[in-house]
């Protein structure tokens, strides 16, 4: 379960990196830009990785479809919350959209690459029934 600590650390290590990379070019950091799109992607990632807890036990075909179900929490949980940001008349700018896509996409790889791990793990066949 090595991905509900690596969504938060990807995503506050692309906030840093970003602010360097700002910072070295001398552009303004949109903070509450990223800190919004951040926020969705950390929110978005963690919880596209309920179905992983929820199948553990499974055999590669269950996780596999929990991998499929997860990723598509991930999608929709990210464009509701960006529905509600862009919306809600928060004042956010027009580089929102561009750092949602970045967080998402990052998380994405983070929560791929959990179920993956996942499956490779499970036994092929499903395990018996306790009786």
């Amino acid at each position: 379960m090595r991905g509900w600590l690596a969504v938060p650390l990807v995503v506050a290590g692309i906030g840093l990196i970003a602010w360097a990379i700002c910072s070295m070019a001398g552009w303004p950091l949109p903070v509450r830009e990223v800190l919004v799109s951040g926020g969705i992607g950390l929110i978005s990632g963690e919880l596209a990785l309920v179905p992983l807890l929820l199948a553990r036990h499974g055999s590669q075909a269950t996780i596999s479809q929990a991998g499929l179900a997860g990723t598509t929490v991930q999608l929709l949980v990210g464009i509701g919350m960006a529905a509600v940001a862009i919306m809600g008349r928060f004042p956010l700018a027009g580089s929102f959209i561009y750092w949602l896509m970045l967080f998402y996409w990052v998380t994405l790889m983070v929560v791929v690459v959990a179920y993956v791990r996942a499956v490779r793990s499970a036994p092929v066949t499903p395990p018996a029934m306790k009786s």
